[in-house]
């Protein structure tokens, strides 16, 4: 049986998960502007334009007057806005074949999918 926390205890890690990704975002820009690195990779970053706590347009507007010609910037999630698309070099879309979660019944597990 799952345990589901009450919706105040839901609304607290909701409020604590969006501060620490838009602080994160806060940091990487730096990161990406300084040029240091070759390639930065903003895994499952299309979630925080998703749930509304970044705006397509302006993370689009930033890459393209802030990001080094020769960095590499992979940027993975489901869903990416058509901005987003609209300045990338290479869009991916996939599609899984085969999948423990579904053909298996396979839970997350921790380190790997969380």
């Amino acid at each position: 049986m799952a345990v589901v926390p009450q919706a105040r205890q839901l609304v607290g890690v909701y409020t604590v998960w969006k501060a620490v990704n838009l602080a994160a975002w806060e940091r990487i820009k730096t990161t990406i502007a300084n040029g240091d690195y070759d390639l930065i990779i903003l895994d499952e970053f299309t979630f925080l334009i998703k749930f509304g706590w970044l705006d397509a347009d302006e993370v689009s507007q930033w890459i393209v007057n802030n990001k080094p010609q020769d960095l590499h910037l992979l940027i993975t999630g489901r869903d990416a806005p058509q901005p987003l698309i609209d300045v990338a070099d290479l869009v991916t879309s996939m599609e899984a074949t085969k999948h423990p979660f579904h053909i298996q019944g396979t839970k997350a597990q921790k380190g790997i999918e969380y």
